[in-house]
């Protein structure tokens, strides 16, 4: 693709090296050569630039892109986009413009072939769930239509057929997202699901992506170290409707959540077109709760909607993966609906989802392992307040004699909620164990003493900040009956320290202990 064709449809005037302005409808001159230089690939990130890329130099919060052109240079980038005109006389032509930022995922998109007007895109947003809710749309789109048609972004990285691809985030960069969705596309994708977080809204990750359907599971505190206030958080997550949802799109809310009436009457004040799906025990609720049940091993939920009334067996635990399940009963009925409108529909069958029994494949959330030892141990990505609090009531309403908690706190994070999490710990689990989850750049001993701040009694307190230590005394303190509960990374491949990613699986090293000493289990993980 020539350069001109790339970039100069997003920009009112730019100006080549030193040399002559162009606006944006004008012819391109012999005076503008470097308009028609060959752009083979297009990176924010000097490290991933090949020989004919193009380099665009973005600012962040924390670095200026600028400063790495001769990096981009050295590794085969053949041009950069500025807006600063200190960098014009580089080591490769440049092309400055007014305001790289607000442009570079629009040139991302289009060297992509805008591979998002190809495709029904839906989100899911939410402090919990969002992981869960993702998994469940795509499991229960890919039994009617196949897994080759499916994909979904998030926490657990790129899963689409049989590929996992690892996301450095859980909503993906632009460079990151387009690339993908163009491969998946080609592979036959006709559905893409993301996770849609409040700090890729806050840093303005897929600025100018619309969805064609956005789902939110629930509100509370998190990420209050990068919006500062609650208050800033919750618009973090109502702006991802406000400027990410088509106007004729369908925002699903769950009517239980306090914001519920709020983002109910700003999404309909914004967006008068768009559809609002509403999911919960309130009797005007398009998809009504009638009833959750938690048993040993799985969920029952009855549910009414288009004057139809369901129950399904899942075989997941606790009570508000019931609410994740509706959300994602109601997000994959809509997109039955709007596939079903296309010219190619997904299904030919009633628009509704509808399984009798389902049998869930989430890595890392509430994957629940019984041993013959006769204890059982319970691993799930839970690290919020809220999260953690149902978790652990989900373990105490299993049959149990102790609860064991294996925990740590994520560093350069929230600091706010270690103190009242180590206060909820104390008041719901018999032994507590404190280790490493993701430290980051700050020290682990003082993430763990903040967590301490909340503890009274340190007598059922062990702190041991190997995870892998921290795992296997954990089974040493197990008798019959006991239930441990693992928390913080999920299916997480990594601990991250500083800037190093250490390997570490809980849900492998698990196995790997249960294997050395002869234990057996049954799991579906």
């Amino acid at each position: 693709m020539k350069l001109a064709d790339l970039i100069k449809p997003f920009i009112d005037k730019l100006t080549i090296n030193a040399g002559s302005s162009i606006n944006a409808g004008s012819s391109i001159n012999a005076d503008s050569s470097i308009m028609n230089i060959d752009i083979k690939g297009v990176t924010t990130y000097s490290p991933n630039a090949k020989s004919g890329w193009l380099f665009l130099c973005i600012k962040g919060s924390k670095t200026d892109r600028h400063k790495y052109i001769a990096d981009a240079a050295e590794r085969g980038a053949v041009a950069a986009i500025i807006d600063n005109p200190k960098y014009r006389n580089s080591a490769i032509p440049t092309v400055l413009v007014k305001n790289v930022n607000n442009i570079y995922d629009n040139i991302i998109a289009k060297f992509h072939g805008n591979p998002e007007k190809e495709i029904l895109l839906a989100a899911i947003t939410g402090t919990d769930g969002k992981t869960t809710t993702c998994a469940m749309i795509q499991q229960l789109l890919e039994k009617e239509i196949g897994s080759s048609k499916v994909a979904n972004f998030g926490t657990n990285g790129a899963i689409f057929a049989s590929q996992k691809i690892h996301l450095e985030n859980t909503t993906p960069d632009s460079e990151t997202f387009y690339s993908l969705l163009r491969e998946f596309i080609q592979k036959g994708a006709k559905i893409a699901i993301l996770e849609f977080s409040s700090e890729a809204e806050h840093y303005n990750r897929l600025k100018n992506l619309e969805f064609d359907i956005i789902a939110l599971t629930s509100i509370t505190s998190d990420h209050l170290n990068t919006h500062k206030t609650l208050k800033n958080y919750i618009n973090a997550k109502y702006n991802i409707f406000k400027n990410h949802l088509k106007n004729e799109g369908a925002a699903i809310l769950n009517s239980s959540d306090e914001n519920y009436q709020s983002f109910k009457q700003k999404i309909a004040r914004n967006k008068p077109a768009a559809q609002i799906i509403t999911y919960g025990y309130k009797l005007k609720d398009n998809w009504k709760i009638e009833e959750i049940r938690q048993n040993s091993h799985n969920l029952e939920i009855n549910y009414k909607t288009e004057n139809q009334e369901f129950m399904v067996d899942l075989n997941i635990l606790g009570r508000y993966n019931g609410y994740n399940y509706i959300c994602a009963a109601a997000a994959a009925s809509q997109i039955k609906k709007i596939t079903s409108a296309s010219k190619t529909p997904i299904s030919e069958e009633d628009n509704l989802i509808n399984f009798l029994t389902f049998n869930f494949q989430i890595p890392g959330r509430v994957n629940l392992f019984n041993t013959s030892k006769k204890y059982s141990v319970l691993i799930d990505y839970a690290h919020t307040f809220e999260a953690i609090k149902q978790l652990v009531q989900t373990a105490k309403f299993l049959p149990h004699h102790k609860i064991i908690v294996v925990t740590g706190m994520a560093g350069s994070r929230d600091k706010t909620k270690r103190k009242k999490i180590g206060a909820l710990l104390e008041k719901e689990a018999d032994q507590i164990i404190l280790t490493q989850d993701d430290p980051h750049f700050e020290n682990n001993q003082t993430i763990i003493e903040n967590i301490l701040q909340g503890i009274k009694n340190k007598d059922r307190i062990l702190i041991i900040e190997n995870r892998a230590q921290a795992i296997e005394k954990s089974l040493d303190l197990a008798s019959i009956g006991d239930i441990i509960l693992i928390l913080g990374k999920g299916d997480d491949d990594y601990i991250i320290q500083n800037n190093e990613k250490i390997p570490f699986n809980d849900i492998k090293y698990l196995k790997s202990i249960f294997s050395k000493n002869d234990i057996t289990y049954t799991s579906e993980f």
